[in-house]
């Protein structure tokens, strides 16, 4: 749990026992920039600048197709590396929100990953 928060951004929770109960404490992440700019410079990470790329030039891709493009095999260290950061970012969505899990699950690009490949495109760099 405490690995889980720390990886979604949050303080890591808190647990204490009151009056012989067992009490545990979420935090709340930081309040967002809501400036456009602060959302299209989010620090990628060059695995999740490869996926955005892959699926920028094929359109929506799921997990295999990502591994084939990329030349990767290993479908967890595809999800761990690439899927779940870029998911995290905000750079891409599933197609099938309401079953993460599917085996037809695609993945496809937001309007923050298209922004952030556009300003990689104006700063000479990827795409």
């Amino acid at each position: 749990m405490i690995a889980r928060c720390q990886q979604a951004g949050l303080p890591a929770p808190e647990f204490r026992q009151e009056g012989g109960q067992f009490i545990q404490t979420l935090g709340r992440p930081a309040p967002q920039v809501a400036s456009q700019e602060a959302q299209v410079t989010s620090p990628v990470t060059p695995p999740v600048g490869k996926l955005l790329e892959a699926i920028a030039d094929r359109g929506e891709l799921g997990n295999a197709e990502i591994r084939k493009l990329l030349g990767l095999t290993d479908r967890t260290h595809v999800r761990k590396h690439y899927v779940d950061v870029a998911l995290a970012g905000g750079f891409i969505e599933p197609t099938i929100p309401d079953k993460p899990a599917s085996r037809f699950q695609k993945y496809r690009l937001t309007d923050k990953g298209r922004a952030w490949l556009a300003s990689q495109k104006t700063k000479g760099g990827p795409p």
